[in-house]
């Protein structure tokens, strides 16, 4: 009978994932970091920068709201019918050997 083969050394994949977390960590606690400094050197030109941001998103977003919600229901209506064209897996009492 076939047995399903473990790599060997099932652990690295812990401690990648384990690395992987933890740099990103430190990249947002460093981001937050440089963010909190900027604002605090010149608290009224960033204050004016993020209202012009967040303006300018804004009549974007008012503009162009349908293109992101048309993707998103043309993605859900593919996933659906993707979902429900694949076979079921068999049950275990289906399957026939010999």
């Amino acid at each position: 009978m076939f047995e399903a083969r473990r790599p060997e050394g099932g652990r690295a994949p812990h401690i990648w994932l384990i690395a992987l977390g933890a740099c990103t960590l430190w990249l947002v606690v460093q981001n937050a970091v440089l963010l909190a400094a900027v604002l605090w050197t010149d608290a009224p030109t960033t204050a004016r920068v993020v209202a012009a941001l967040v303006k300018a998103s804004t009549l974007l977003i008012a503009r162009f709201w349908s293109t992101p919600a048309a993707i998103a229901i043309l993605a859900g209506v593919l996933t659906g019918l993707a979902l429900r064209a694949q076979p079921a897996a068999p049950t275990r009492a289906e399957v026939r050997h010999g």
